[in-house]
C-alpha cells in the first residue's frame, strides 16, 4: 500500500511540473524579442566619377573629383597646388538624402577630423557647398563619361604599374575573379568587386607587410596606349591618390 502512495505522489508532483512550464503567460518566462530589422541596403542611382572646381580661401581653384559608388563608398579628392595630384582626401559613406541628394559623411584624412557635404544632383550635376580648412565655397561637378564604361571585373583585369617614391616599380595584378597582388616596394594581396556593372567604379581592398588599403578604383582612356586605373582612398590612416598604367 505504501508503494503505491508513493507513485501517487510522484504523478502528482510531475503533473504540478508539466502545468507549470506551460504557463509562462502566467509570470513564467518573458515572450521572446522580435529579432531587429537588417538595416536597408545603400543604393545610389547617382554612382560615378564627378570631377569640377572649388575655389580655395586665397582665391585659387582647386580641382574636385567625387567618386560615388552606388553602394555608397565615397572618395573625394582636391588638388589645391601645382603638383598635379591630390593633397587632400575624404573618405566616407553616402546615402541618400531628400529627393535627389545625397548626404556624405566621412573624414579628412589630413587630421581625421569628421566631415559632412551634402550633394544636388540634377542632369548629371552634383552641387553643393564644401566648408574644410583652407577652402570654403560652392562647387559644380560634371560626371565624367568614363562613369558609363562597363564596371564588369574582366575589364578592368590584367597587369598594371607604376614608379613608386624609391625609383622602382610597382606593380598591381588584377585577376577576373577580383583576386588582387600588390608588388614592388611591399607586397600585399586582396580583392577587387563591383557593386554596379553599369558603373566604372570599384572598390579595392589590400592587406600586406607595409600596406594597408581601402580604396574607390575607375578605369580611364587616358592613354591611346591602354587604360590608367585611379586610385582615391585610404591606406592604413593617411591619403592615398594614385594612378597605374597598363602593361
Amino acid at each position: 500500500m505504501s508503494n503505491l502512495i508513493k507513485l501517487l505522489a510522484v504523478s502528482a508532483l510531475l503533473t504540478l511540473a508539466a502545468c507549470g512550464g506551460n504557463s509562462s503567460h502566467k509570470g513564467g518566462s518573458a515572450p521572446l524579442e522580435p529579432d531587429p530589422q537588417p538595416e536597408p541596403e545603400t543604393s545610389l542611382d547617382q554612382a560615378g566619377v564627378y570631377r569640377g572646381s572649388v575655389t580655395t580661401d586665397a582665391g585659387d581653384l582647386a580641382l574636385f573629383t567625387l567618386m560615388l559608388s552606388r553602394t555608397g563608398e565615397t572618395a573625394i579628392a582636391l588638388e589645391t597646388d601645382d603638383s598635379e595630384r591630390p593633397d587632400i582626401v575624404l573618405w566616407g559613406d553616402s546615402t541618400a538624402g531628400d529627393g535627389a541628394g545625397v548626404s556624405f559623411d566621412g573624414r579628412d584624412l589630413r587630421d581625421a577630423s569628421s566631415v559632412g557635404v551634402d550633394f544636388s544632383f540634377a542632369d548629371n550635376t552634383a552641387s553643393g557647398s564644401l566648408s574644410l580648412a583652407g577652402i570654403s565655397g560652392d562647387f559644380s561637378l560634371q560626371r565624367e563619361a568614363t562613369s558609363d564604361l562597363s564596371g564588369a571585373l574582366a575589364d578592368v583585369a590584367g597587369e598594371f604599374a607604376r614608379t613608386d617614391a624609391i625609383g622602382g616599380t610597382t606593380r598591381l595584378s588584377l585577376a577576373e575573379d577580383g583576386a588582387v597582388e600588390y608588388s614592388g616596394e611591399c607586397e600585399a594581396s586582396g580583392q577587387i568587386s563591383s557593386s554596379d556593372e553599369a558603373v566604372n567604379l570599384y572598390l579595392l581592398e589590400l592587406n600586406g607587410d607595409c600596406i594597408e588599403l581601402e580604396v574607390l578604383l575607375s578605369r580611364e582612356d587616358l592613354l591611346d596606349s591602354g587604360d590608367v586605373l585611379v586610385l582615391i582612398g585610404v591606406s592604413g590612416e593617411a591619403a592615398y591618390a594614385e594612378q597605374f598604367y597598363r602593361l
